[in-house]
């Protein structure tokens, strides 16, 4: 019987990561004063002699070097630092995110990645803004895009492709973007006569003046039924209404996994299979999954994501490894919209190194 990926272990940190580094820094640097003066075990009570101060200060350096600036050889030997850790998978007010692209970049720059990928829900329109305010601070902005799909198999499940490094101008992807802009147009509208229709009465007009003009998503659908004091708090929305199954949800028209996979590949991207723990897929359809994807281009998997456990970090990558599968990984950072977690450390437990694109970006043909 095929092994079940376990689920996610949610834990909410209320300390910004840039501010925990700051405690990790003065904390190595009591315990390096605290190393010159050794505490040692008496003879006559221990036969051991343990410089005990010495002990502290090799955990801490194990355990946080990667957090104060100093290089530490990694499992995998990947060396690494803060100037090498990078961000594949972040959003922003172009989708459902709530920094502007821009602000995206800055932050990026502000807690030191060296590089980053704008993944914006089924568009691209972030990426001019974005990339102009990566090239002006000195970091390495890429262009990204995560597009959704239905896999017609097992229960049927949303699956996220993630294209990295393509050519935002390409005409197959220029117009593949219109065509989803079309297809969530009807959607949108069919939504809010739906809602209307219920007593919950919203404009095309109020959501898309919410989603700043940009692609509209359900989280515009749910700050504003917020606004007009419809729901309690923006978690109602899905749970009473703009979920599938739910009185004010219309499907959407999805993409094909393959077409996704071919219009990055088009573009002169790499594809990336995105935060597959949420698929509610099994080790073995996993991997069904990922064969049936393979022979389309598909170039990797994300092995690192916030909220992935340590076995299933583990066991994606031994997957990626099997299958001659590229490793990926990002932060699927919204700003306000997921406050728990960070760019560039998701939940506190992210390191992604910049080898992780090094080696994507050999797949590109920019």
């Amino acid at each position: 019987m095929a092994k079940a990926m376990p689920m996610p272990r949610r834990r909410q940190s209320a300390v910004p990561p840039v501010c925990l580094s700051r405690v990790r820094r003065l904390w190595f640097s009591f315990f390096s004063l605290f190393s010159f003066f050794p505490f040692s075990f008496p003879k006559k009570s221990h036969p051991i002699q343990t410089d005990l101060s010495g002990f502290i200060l090799w955990v801490f350096w194990k355990k946080y070097a990667i957090l104060i600036d100093i290089p530490i050889k990694q499992k995998g030997g990947i060396a690494m630092h803060d100037s090498s850790i990078i961000d594949l998978h972040c959003h922003s007010t172009a989708s459902d995110g709530t920094y502007a692209p821009k602000e995206v970049a800055a932050l990026a720059q502000k807690i030191g990645l060296s590089a980053i990928a704008l993944t914006d829900h089924d568009t691209i329109d972030g990426l001019a803004e974005f990339q102009a305010a990566g090239n002006a601070l000195g970091i390495e902005a890429i262009a990204g895009i995560e597009f959704a799909a239905l896999w017609e198999h097992f229960h049927r499940p949303e699956i996220h492709i993630v294209g990295l490094g393509f050519d935002p101008a390409h005409p197959v992807l220029k117009g593949r973007m219109e065509t989803i802009r079309s297809s969530r147009d009807i959607r949108n509208r069919r939504m809010c006569e739906r809602l209307s229709s219920i007593g919950l009465h919203l404009t095309l007009d109020e959501v898309a003046a919410n989603a700043g003009g940009e692609i509209i998503t359900r989280a515009h659908f749910a700050n504003i039924l917020l606004e007009k004091g419809y729901i309690k708090k923006k978690a109602d929305a899905f749970t009473r209404y703009i979920s599938p199954g739910l009185p004010g949800y219309v499907e959407r028209e999805f993409l094909s996994p393959a077409l996704c996979i071919e219009t990055i590949k088009a573009a002169g991207g790499a594809a990336v299979l995105a935060h597959p723990t949420l698929y509610e897929l099994d080790v073995a359809q996993l991997e069904i999954l990922c064969r049936e994807l393979i022979p389309y281009g598909l170039d990797g998997i994300e092995c690192q994501y916030s909220t992935y456990t340590p076995e299933q970090t583990k066991e994606i990558t031994v997957l990626a490894k099997r299958l001659g599968l590229l490793p990926s990984g990002g932060s699927d950072f919204h700003g306000k919209n997921k406050p728990d977690i960070y760019l560039g450390s998701g939940k506190n437990n992210l390191a992604i190194p910049y080898a992780f694109w090094e080696n994507l970006k050999k797949r590109t043909r920019r």
